[in-house]
């Protein structure tokens, strides 16, 4: 299965096993829908964008991420971000 990385990843960062029983990303994942949006302070998810976003072929929108990106956007700091997903790299 082409998940097993990623689910292992995040999995590894719940605190049981129910919080890893339905990951919501790959199911948004196989929705017809342009891109994912994950909504909650998951700090850890940021450090898997790029690998979720190989993973189910749709840009990943973390919440952290976002933040962190209109806050360099606002002090005017417009490098990209590589390793971190699609937002931060090419955006």
């Amino acid at each position: 299965m082409r998940r097993r990385g990623s689910i292992a990843k995040l999995a590894a960062r719940c605190r049981d096993a129910a919080g890893v029983a339905d990951i919501p990303i790959f199911n948004a994942s196989e929705a017809d829908c342009d891109a994912i949006v994950q909504i909650g302070t998951a700090l850890p998810v940021v450090a898997l964008i790029a690998e979720i976003e190989r993973e189910t072929g749709k840009p990943l929108v973390a919440c952290n991420a976002a933040v962190y990106w209109q806050t360099l956007r606002a002090i005017g700091i417009t490098d990209p971000i590589r390793g971190y997903g699609s937002l931060l790299s090419e955006h």
